[in-house]
């Protein structure tokens, strides 16, 4: 898993600017990763708990998610709808890899 930074800031005058993006910017994070699984990944599912989002998984396992703030997550994989793994993550955080 990956994680990237997206700073949003509030519009200012161009001389006051460098201080308002310091005091009033909003900072977003967005993770992208791969499933890898033996299972066909038609079966599986992906799931961001805290936000009951449903995240899509493209054909070759990949994801991605965006607009997350810095916190702790938690990433349900489920294969087969039977067998349920779950995975706490930090936002920001080093590169990781998921299995299940």
């Amino acid at each position: 898993m990956r994680t990237r930074e997206l700073r949003i800031a509030r519009s200012a005058q161009p001389a006051a600017r460098a201080s308002v993006e310091q005091e009033d910017a909003d900072v977003f994070w967005t993770i992208e990763g791969a499933i890898h699984t033996n299972k066909p990944l038609a079966a599986s599912e992906l799931i961001l708990v805290d936000r009951e989002l449903q995240v899509p998984i493209q054909e070759e396992g990949r994801f991605s998610i965006s607009r997350l703030q810095a916190s702790v997550y938690t990433l349900e994989v489920r294969v087969n709808s039977d067998r349920v793994q779950q995975y706490n993550i930090t936002v920001p955080a080093p590169d990781d890899d998921l299995e299940a």
